[in-house]
């Protein structure tokens, strides 16, 4: 069993606990953020992967999607791509949308919580995608 790695502080008379995005148990978080809300895992997939948001923090927002942010490519594309988060508590999950292929294969994107009007809730991680197909290709 790991040990979470707990902090507590004091910031303008209020206590904030945190635990260590990297070792709490549920999910491996890929390219774990020590201050993040959540982690998601896994780090690499296809289209359609399951992917599992761990909160490790409590929160009242409603979470209602992951946005995956590209990775930069001429002209500003691909665009942004979203996946509705599905479940409740602490335990999330998505599938990997079809557009991040858009992006070629291999292409890693950075994995934000989002809240019902759109909102950025932070950023909990990456997602690279694997076996994206080229539709155009010569058959």
């Amino acid at each position: 069993m790991k040990a979470l790695t707990i902090g507590i502080a004091l910031i303008a008379g209020l206590v904030v606990s945190t635990v260590d995005a990297r070792s709490a148990p549920g999910v491996k978080p890929c390219s774990p953020r020590l201050h993040a809300i959540a982690g998601v895992g896994p780090c690499l997939g296809s289209v359609g992967t399951q992917l599992t948001v761990t909160l490790f923090k409590k929160t009242t927002k409603r979470l209602v999607a992951l946005r995956f942010e590209p990775p930069p490519v001429a002209n500003g594309l691909p665009e942004p791509a979203t996946a509705p988060l599905l479940g409740s508590g602490r335990t999330r999950t998505a599938m990997a949308p079809r557009e991040l292929c858009n992006a070629g294969n291999n292409s890693r994107w950075q994995v934000w919580l989002m809240g019902p009007y759109g909102q950025k809730l932070g950023r909990i991680g990456d997602f690279t995608v694997i076996g994206c197909v080229q539709m155009n290709a010569p058959h």
